[in-house]
């Protein structure tokens, strides 16, 4: 994981944010994969298939962060 990557603690209610540079796509997916496998249902537009796919087409052009929610260390939900 990149070495700029930071995490901070958001409201009383337990909630982790880590943010995570572009750099650690791979890092990403693995996490968005693990919550798109337990999330039934899941639009073609909310799979990392296309994520990655999008990133592949314009993330030179896009500037981007992944944002890794997670409570009590235990369940990640990524946003992109």
């Amino acid at each position: 994981m990149s070495e700029r990557s930071t995490s901070a603690i958001v409201g009383g209610d337990g909630l982790a944010v880590r943010v995570m540079q572009a750099t650690d796509r791979a890092v990403a997916g693995d996490i968005w994969r693990a919550v798109e496998s337990s999330t039934p249902d899941v639009l073609p537009f909310e799979g990392w298939d296309w994520a990655e796919l999008w990133l592949e087409q314009f993330s030179d052009v896009v500037p981007h962060e992944y944002l890794v929610v997670e409570r009590d260390a235990r369940r990640a939900e990524p946003r992109c």
